[in-house]
């Protein structure tokens, strides 16, 4: 298991308020902006920034949002970003998180729409998103990974048994997943409360 990368923490409370807000909203445009394949990819570029580059969310409470952020109605990187926002800055920074998220596909598919037609058949474009998708199934290995791990140190091998018969469940009957989901979380929250120290939290 290769060591994780060091923090290079910034102190919130050294920060101006307009200058916090905004680096939110800065780091979350930036995400969007690159977010290529869907939601899943947010992960790995959440981490980067909040986790690794600022040390402002620890990696499990950053998987954590996440993963209400996947089981929540919406967009699953629109919910992680407004969740990420308010857990650091309230209201506000879910304000500007939400701000940043949006308006880079709003520039995008507003500017592109014209062109649909004529972009689709672009060779150029075709190469592109070809390649673009070997990067996108390689980071979400990694992210699955990174998962893989977390589960494993809060629910030791049964987490992980648990996490690989629902993926077989997923690739063999579609439509399964919010039903897994919601399966999941209530065997988390009914194992949670049968812990000896539960009592005592």
């Amino acid at each position: 298991m290769s060591n994780p990368r060091p923090q290079r923490m910034v102190d919130r409370s050294s920060l101006p308020r307009w200058k916090f807000y905004s680096l939110i909203f800065w780091e979350t445009f930036k995400i969007s902006a690159c977010t290529f394949g869907g939601g899943y990819i947010i992960m790995t570029l959440i981490q980067e920034i909040f986790v690794e580059r600022y040390g402002w969310l620890s990696r499990e409470e950053a998987l954590n949002l996440m993963a209400i952020a996947q089981s929540s109605p919406g967009p699953m990187a629109l919910n992680t970003a407004s969740l990420i926002g308010y857990k650091l800055g309230g209201t506000l920074g879910a304000s500007c998180a939400v701000a940043g998220t949006t308006i880079p596909p709003l520039v995008v598919i507003g500017v592109l729409a014209s062109y649909l037609d004529t972009l689709s058949q672009n060779q150029i474009l075709k190469n592109f998103f070809w390649g673009a998708n070997l990067a996108i199934a390689a980071i979400i290995i990694e992210v699955t990974w990174g998962i893989g791990q977390s589960v494993y140190s809060l629910g030791g091998r049964l987490g992980v048994i648990a996490g690989l018969l629902a993926a077989v469940v997923i690739f063999f009957y579609s439509g399964s997943t919010p039903y897994l989901i919601l399966l999941g979380g209530l065997l988390g929250y009914l194992g949670y409360f049968s812990r000896p120290q539960a009592k005592g939290d």
